[in-house]
């Protein structure tokens, strides 16, 4: 049962969740009241200390309001701490709250002694955009994963009946997923543990992390098929040559507008060890005040090279100054400066025409990457070499399922985060295999080999006019040919 604590309860609210398309009828479910949640008697309203989960969602901040919205959020856990009749504090209920400055996490985490997991969308983001920079092409990868009934899922499961297995014994127990690895529990700790090796042993607290298309998917398949004999048999593998070390790898980065999770993102480029950035970022707030706000947030900065440029991308004389083809990766970022999010992704989208007007005709062709701030403008941003992330429908997405399954929180962060296990996508050659006609189990097996975890096929990556191209999870006995524009979309360890 699904209940709001809205500050203007109305009408008008059902009716736009009646409008939603996936929600539709199902709106009369969810029960509204009115009140604010500073306030401990309006928090009562909605019987919160009955609740299994409690979600803090953030407002929208303008520029330079960030601590107004994290404020709120930290005097609402100290509401709900500070019932006189809550004697033992085992009793409080689970929250999952969103902050947006990282920095305010232990604050708070002090304002709230129960089960508490605090999502810092500031951290979530600016890790995204940094990922799509490393790893281009990633984007669809996580709506994929983010979206719950779209494509594939990730799912944590308890099966005690694989304690003391090994994790390649367990790979065959689920014929409809794909097993990604453990979280360790220890108390109220978890500690993810991703693509491991096939030998690593299951403990009694561990739970499996899988990916797959339902729920009913990660149960263990008690009528699992006959073993296929000779499942490499049909692959020829190549001994693949060893990477050579280049040093740090050097990239461009035109970063367009401002928003306040800049800060983290500059510092999320700086912990980027195995690269040197140069980021220009151009914008129509001063610079000296916005390097005073990346100085403030400080992090990793130091192999990241900035340069501020003020003026308006939205004026084409002003953004062929800047001469955008000499980039590598350009960023529009949606601006926290005006406060209607169609307002803000206007500009947006208008500064993305823009950059293709002036690169037309360009030998160079940069990644673009435009993060929008209201899901309804989606459609009309695509198109070759162009990746998109709304900010809002990602930590939704966050909210909900950690809310649900508190043990994703910590999967997410690790995937989102440089070093350590993270999606990559993979050509053929990085195995020594040719293009050809595979089952999804003798790629699995291949990349195994190569100590990394098989998710599925990205079909044609280049090709934005290719509909369905990314296929996670498919059927592990089916046929897939693989062409040389093909990539796997696999999970490695760094």
């Amino acid at each position: 049962r699904l209940v709001i604590l809205a500050e203007n309860s109305s009408a008008q609210l059902t009716r736009n969740l009646k409008a939603d398309r996936l929600i539709g009828k199902r709106a009369d479910e969810v029960i509204f009241r009115t009140g604010d949640p500073l306030q401990m008697e309006h928090l009562l309203r909605v019987d919160c200390y009955n609740a299994s989960a409690i979600i803090i969602p953030s407002h929208n901040s303008e520029f330079q309001d960030l601590v107004s919205a994290d404020v709120e959020t930290i005097k609402t856990l100290l509401s709900l701490s500070k019932n006189p009749k809550i004697k033992d504090k085992s009793q409080l209920p689970y929250v999952v709250a969103e902050i947006q400055d990282e920095k305010k996490l232990t604050v708070a985490r002090r304002a709230y002694p129960g089960p508490l997991e605090i999502i810092s969308g500031d951290s979530i983001i600016s890790r995204l955009i940094a990922q799509n920079v490393r790893h281009v092409g990633l984007s669809d990868v996580y709506e994929g994963l983010l979206s719950r009934g779209n494509t594939s899922d990730l799912y944590v499961r308890d099966h005690p009946e694989t304690e003391g297995k090994t994790v390649g014994e367990i790979r065959q127990l689920f014929p409809k997923a794909v097993v990604m690895g453990l979280v360790r529990v220890d108390g109220t700790d978890f500690t993810p543990m991703l693509n491991i090796p096939d030998d690593s042993t299951i403990k009694e607290s561990d739970r499996i992390v899988l990916l797959a298309n339902t729920y009913s998917d990660t149960d263990i398949d008690p009528r699992l098929p006959k073993q296929h004999h000779g499942a490499n048999e049909a692959v020829s593998v190549k001994p693949m040559k060893p990477r050579e070390s280049t040093g740090k790898i050097k990239k461009r980065l035109l970063i367009l507008g401002w928003n306040n999770r800049l800060p983290a993102l500059i510092s999320e480029f700086g912990s980027y060890e195995d690269r040197e950035i140069h980021a220009t970022m151009v914008s129509v707030i001063s610079a000296k005040e916005r390097k005073k706000l990346v100085g403030q947030h400080g992090g990793f900065t130091s192999n990241v090279d900035c340069t501020y440029v003020e003026a308006d991308y939205m004026v084409e004389a002003q953004l062929r100054e800047v001469n955008p083809a000499l980039y590598d990766h350009i960023i529009l970022l949606s601006s926290s400066i005006l406060e209607d999010t169609h307002e803000a992704d206007a500009r947006t989208i208008v500064g993305r025409v823009l950059l293709e007007e002036i690169l037309q005709g360009s030998n160079k062709r940069p990644q673009i990457l435009i993060e929008l701030a209201n899901p309804d403008n989606s459609s009309l941003v695509g198109g070759s070499g162009t990746e998109m992330i709304v900010s809002p429908i990602i930590m939704s997405h966050l909210l909900a399922q950690v809310a649900l399954r508190r043990e994703l929180q910590s999967i997410y962060t690790e995937l989102f985060t440089v070093g350590g296990a993270e999606i990559e996508f993979r050509n053929l050659t990085r195995y020594g295999i040719e293009a050809g006609n595979y089952t999804f189990r003798d790629i699995a097996q291949v990349a195994s080999g190569f100590g990394e975890t098989a998710l599925g096929v990205c079909k044609n990556k280049k090709n934005a006019e290719l509909k369905n191209k990314l296929i996670l999870n498919p059927p592990k006995h089916d046929h897939i040919t693989i062409t040389e524009q093909d990539e796997l979309i696999v999970l490695m360890t760094y």
